[in-house]
């Protein structure tokens, strides 16, 4: 799966196969299981102490769900997806992003959820 990084006014900085590479973000792992139903795991790793947002958008770049808005400590940390939106209801099957911003940076990775 292709990673893509941009920054803060989405303009196109780098691409990867396997991880993605910046100042402040050391890497953005695969959501696993991907596809998966009814619940993924978002891990990232970061090189130092930094604000952290973390947000699931359709694949319109509608925002389904706020999943982090929180400073976070340097290291890997995961969290959860449950395929449900801002209201907890479940979404419907088909592709998501996970969006990751720290400052200036943004990551993004697709997700398929199927039902």
């Amino acid at each position: 799966m292709t990673n893509y990084l941009f920054d803060s006014h989405y303009h196109y900085i780098s691409e990867e196969n396997s991880s993605i590479q910046a100042k402040n973000i050391s890497r953005l792992y695969s959501a696993y299981p991907n596809p998966f139903n009814p619940i993924t795991t978002i891990r990232f790793e970061l090189q130092e102490k930094e604000k952290v947002d973390i947000r699931v958008y359709d694949i319109k770049g509608q925002l389904i769900k706020t999943l982090m808005s929180n400073e976070m400590e340097k290291g890997i940390h995961s969290l959860i997806w449950d395929g449900t939106n801002e209201r907890n209801k479940s979404v419907s099957s088909g592709v998501y992003l996970s969006h990751l911003s720290m400052g200036e940076k943004v990551a993004v990775k697709s997700m398929m959820l199927l039902k």
